[in-house]
């Protein structure tokens, strides 16, 4: 944790200068508000060609899958070329409890 004029930041990845309270914000599941620059794309698909600061609202969402589906004794293995293809869900294989066996 470091400091920045008083208060307290907290590094994650993915996540710039945050302060501890927005740290807990995020942990507890809830958005921030991040400030950034508009990426280019984003602004030429707006018909904009200035730079723009913008305030987004970003949070953890734990949609991403795992590297690797887990059974649910604990072993894993890699993802068949099959269930890539498919959307994922929480729970399905991936979660570390295993609490649904891969088709």
């Amino acid at each position: 944790m470091h400091t920045d004029k008083g208060k307290r930041l907290v590094k994650g990845k993915g996540f710039s200068r945050i302060t501890y309270e927005d740290f807990l914000k995020l942990s507890e599941g809830e958005d921030v508000e991040i400030e950034r620059m508009v990426r280019i794309r984003e602004n030429l698909r707006s018909g904009r060609s200035a730079p723009l600061e913008k305030v987004f609202a970003k949070g953890m969402r734990g949609t991403a899958r795992p590297k690797r589906f887990f059974h649910g004794d604990g072993t894993s293995r890699p993802w068949d070329i099959d269930e890539l293809g498919r959307e994922w869900t929480k729970g399905d294989g991936g979660d570390m409890n295993g609490s649904r066996e891969g088709a």
